[in-house]
């Protein structure tokens, strides 16, 4: 059985709360065919692995479970809501992290991408550079979106990564935690 997987950095409950406020706060100024996320999928992607097979999930295991332990709970900060993924190719309503912390998460995107290759899972790479975001909407046009740049500050630690399944569904994605793999403590 084939499974469509991702690796992600779950919010803490306070956030969570403290975003849907905020994101009530914007709701109104959007047309319906902007397709806002719920709390429970707001998460930070550290690497989508795709169509994976059963037999694929031991080796992913081990891999976060490797990086677990070589990565101490990292903390991010969060900075504002926009547009994303570029000016150009405006398809989402994002939360942003501050640059800083997606400098700091890069090591830890790369490690934990290379313990997987070298577990032996296949999925596509990506070899850009590791932007911190969280999707709160998707849109497919970008005609007569409301101005948007609204300060959003946060910072918070992350004690665990998770391994995600995500079911496609006609009203969106559906995820489920698989594996739950705590970082070292300092």
């Amino acid at each position: 059985m084939k499974r469509r997987l991702f690796i992600a950095l779950d919010l803490p409950e306070d956030l969570k709360r403290s975003l849907a406020r905020e994101v009530e706060a914007i709701r109104y100024h959007f047309t319906d065919d902007v397709r806002f996320m719920a709390p429970e999928q707001w998460h930070i992607t550290l690497a989508f692995l795709g169509d994976q097979t059963d037999e694929t999930l031991p080796l992913i295991t081990a891999a976060m479970e490797k990086i677990g332990k070589r990565f101490t709970i990292p903390e991010i900060e969060l900075t504002n809501i926009g547009y994303g993924p570029t000016a150009a190719a405006l398809r989402m309503v994002w939360l942003n992290g501050s640059d800083a912390s997606s400098r700091a998460l890069q090591p830890l995107s790369e490690a934990l991408t290379d313990a997987l290759v070298e577990e032996g899972v296949t999925f596509r790479r990506e070899f850009r550079q590791f932007r911190i975001h969280i999707t709160l909407a998707r849109f497919m046009t970008h005609d007569n979106l409301p101005e948007l740049n609204r300060p959003f500050t946060h910072a918070f630690e992350v004690p665990a990564m998770d391994l995600m399944e995500s079911t496609l569904t006609r009203s969106g994605a559906e995820y489920a935690l698989l594996q739950k793999i705590k970082f070292q403590v300092d």
